[in-house]
């Protein structure tokens, strides 16, 4: 609608789609936001009980890479839900590392080894394995659930994505 000219104006262009507009014809405004990407972990699941698990995939997934390829340079890398310039931001919180070595002795530290040789570390003949709920209306969201799923099978977590809208 803003290359036919039927509007005028828009907000919250998808990052996939600036490009589109990156030229004189048009004007793009942004500026940091208080809206982060971020995971939330359901305790209840018996896997991510243990806190080696929950690191792992802390230390497994790559926000620098996930910022600057998926969301093509567009955002900042949080170290917690709220930015860095709030009182309570970023400065007073430290998220782990990326390191997929230190995730993957984590996961060995409480018996996940892939023992049967298909990617996936398991334990007491359980697979390692998540179900990542996210939703289509932010477009963002399902390509973090998939670069997740890419990047915890690097360490031998399955991740199932479950993208819905009714969640």
């Amino acid at each position: 609608a803003l290359q036919s000219g039927e509007l005028n104006a828009a907000y919250g262009l998808p990052y996939s789609s600036l490009s589109l507009f990156n030229n004189s014809n048009y004007t793009i405004s942004s500026s940091e936001t208080s809206r982060s990407f971020f995971a939330q972990m359901n305790y209840a699941n018996v896997n991510l009980q243990d806190s080696n698990v929950r690191a792992a995939i802390a230390m497994a997934i790559n926000k620098k890479d996930f910022t600057n390829v998926l969301l093509k340079g567009n955002g900042t890398l949080a170290e917690g839900p709220f930015p860095k310039d709030y009182t309570f931001g970023d400065s007073y919180v430290k998220a782990a590392e990326y390191n997929i070595d230190n995730a993957r002795n984590l996961l060995a530290q409480s018996g996940w080894k892939d023992t049967d040789g298909d990617g996936y570390a398991d334990k007491d003949g359980k697979k390692l394995s998540i179900t990542w709920l996210t939703y289509p209306t932010r477009l963002e969201q399902p390509k973090l659930a998939e670069y997740a799923q890419s990047t915890l099978k690097d360490i031998g977590i399955e991740v199932n994505v479950n993208n819905t809208a009714d969640h």
